[in-house]
């Protein structure tokens, strides 16, 4: 059931419609003008930043270590709070398509009908 609520259940059809958003002329627009940012990223934390997704998670660690009055690396002043992170950032809930939405929450919607008739 956590995985259901997490909306981390295997979909090979979300994974599929997932893949091809990712290689639409969107996406790869967006790479090629924030590869720099990526780039940046990529080589301050140590981890693979690709996705709009891994942009979003990095920016809400930051902003979450703001509300904490945590000390940043002083290398994020660079990107953190600037209008190309927050751009990426924001993208995330913007980009998705209305089919991605319905299949990443088909199999809580299933698990909810199928408790009602059981």
């Amino acid at each position: 059931m956590d995985l259901v609520l997490a909306g981390k259940t295997a979909c090979p059809a979300y994974d599929h419609a997932l893949s091809n958003l990712r290689n639409s002329d969107v996406f790869q627009k967006l790479n090629t003008r924030f590869g720099y940012l990526f780039n940046y990223l990529s080589k301050y934390t140590g981890r693979s930043m690709n996705s709009l997704e891994d942009v979003q998670r990095f920016n809400n660690i930051l902003y979450i270590k703001g509300l904490y009055n945590k000390t940043l690396p002083e290398w994020t002043k660079k990107v953190y709070r600037r209008p190309a992170l927050q751009f990426l950032s924001d993208s995330t809930f913007t980009i998705g398509t209305y089919n991605l939405a319905r299949l990443k929450t088909g199999p809580l919607i299933k698990e909810i009908l199928q408790r009602f008739t059981d």
